[in-house]
């Protein structure tokens, strides 16, 4: 589970996990950069559209929403 202090670092850079997706296009960077980014991104929308254009090269749990689902921030330690 994250620490408050990772989630809050990882929301901070997130602008770094949509570089990496975009930049690196295969499953194993897009897929652990997407995991990431769909606990962090508060902006909805925006993860999805990020979904739509990253689909060729995301693994498909994240194509699907399995990545993004059922994180409750009330949890971290």
């Amino acid at each position: 589970m994250l620490s408050k202090r990772c989630f809050a670092l990882a929301a901070e850079a997130k602008w770094l996990l949509y570089q990496e997706m975009m930049t690196y296009r295969e499953p194993g960077h897009a897929g652990a950069a997407f995991e990431v980014l769909a606990l962090v991104e508060t902006d909805l929308a925006r993860l999805d559209r990020l979904k739509e254009a990253a689909a060729d090269w995301l693994p498909e749990c994240c194509r699907t929403g399995l990545c993004d689902a059922g994180f409750d921030p009330g949890e971290l330690s």
